[in-house]
């Protein structure tokens, strides 16, 4: 479920808040959902009195990810949900990020897997004390897709790969440090942001606006936390050259907190062959524009649909919580190469859906 509302200011100006409002599925995003945000943000943009829109999430969550046992079921029931959840998804997070009025979006609680895609669309992007980020597809057999060909690619060398063959959890200051989020305060300073955003001097100029925005969000409560992925970036960097090198030497590394173990048991017991399509994503993604980004990645999602990894991934961890997934592979040497190579080519005769993004 999407809510909306304007919040009118005394300068004839108005804000447009973007509510995700699905606590109970921790704001899991949904086709229809997808769909109702993309229709109003394309009307928010023709209004001359929108100057800004703000995304958050209902509860203790910004957004977990997409619906994946909705999209399992559909998997199941043979029918094309997945094909048209993807395609919308993607067209919200490409809007997101060429959208030319400033996003402010609130990236509190969990912010994992499509939350994550959704949070990186924005031009103003905060996280909170809350905060808790990942890409945790390897353990359902999907894959870091909404854009994370793009964007983990803008990390340090090593770090995105890491992060998408590991599911690894980063915490706010993390986020800060990596250039993912620009501002960082406490959960409570969500109160303050309509008054805060009502005393911004908004005109209809899109680069006074930002920058207006900019210097309000600078005033909002500092939060201070204690890094955990950052603060070992060299070595984990030093570790994952590439994938072989990551399978072999990330164990060896002298790490002993929670979150890192964690990972560890997550490339060890996660799908092999998410594994193998993240280091080939960052590859082919290197240089790619945003545009072409989300058309491989429909084309990469869309096959994992039909492959046995993904339902099987969500059976096990979402759906009967065995937690016991029975993968294709056992490894991610014993995955063929041209199995890899299969999920970026078109999964039907027809065109690729987003081939009309500019």
């Amino acid at each position: 479920m999407i809510t909306t509302h304007e919040q009118q200011l005394s300068n004839g100006f108005a804000i447009g808040w973007l509510t995700l409002a699905l606590p109970r599925t921790l704001n899991a995003l949904t086709l229809d959902m997808a769909r109702t945000a993309l229709l109003q943000l394309e009307q928010w943009v023709e209004r001359r009195d929108i100057a800004c829109v703000v995304l958050r999430g209902e509860g203790r969550a910004f957004c977990a990810g997409g619906d994946v046992r909705q999209m399992r079921q559909g998997i199941l029931d043979g029918d094309d949900y997945c094909e048209r959840f993807f395609e919308q998804e993607y067209r919200l997070d490409y809007a997101l990020h060429c959208y030319p009025k400033p996003v402010l979006v609130w990236g509190h609680g969990i912010v994992m897997g499509g939350g994550l895609g959704l949070f990186m669309g924005g031009s103003h992007r905060v996280v909170t004390t809350s905060t808790r980020m990942a890409m945790p597809e390897i353990n359902i057999g999907l894959y870091p897709d909404v854009g994370a060909s793009y964007f983990l690619n803008q990390l340090p060398a090593g770090l995105g790969l890491f992060l998408g063959i590991t599911g690894c959890e980063w915490n706010a200051v993390d986020a800060l440090a990596l250039g993912m989020a620009q501002f960082f305060t406490t959960d409570a300073a969500s109160e303050q942001l309509p008054a805060l955003l009502a005393s911004v001097t908004w005109s209809n100029d899109t680069t006074h606006n930002r920058e207006q925005l900019t210097a309000a969000l600078r005033t909002l409560p500092a939060a201070s936390s204690n890094p955990c992925l950052t603060a070992h970036s060299d070595s984990i960097r030093a570790a994952c050259s590439n994938l072989q090198t990551a399978v072999s030497a990330l164990p060896t590394l002298d790490i002993t907190e929670a979150w890192f173990q964690t990972a560890l048991h997550n490339l060890n017991h996660g799908c092999p062959v998410t594994a193998r399509l993240v280091e080939q994503q960052l590859q082919r993604g290197r240089k790619l524009p945003l545009a072409d980004i989300f058309r491989m990645e429909w084309c990469m999602s869309v096959q994992c649909s039909r492959h046995a990894d993904f339902p099987e991934g969500v059976r096990a961890h979402l759906v009967d919580k065995d937690k016991q997934p029975c993968w294709q592979f056992t490894s991610t040497t014993a995955v063929p190469d041209a199995y890899i190579q299969a999920h970026f080519q078109l999964p039907t005769a027809t065109s690729n859906p987003l081939n009309d993004l500019a």
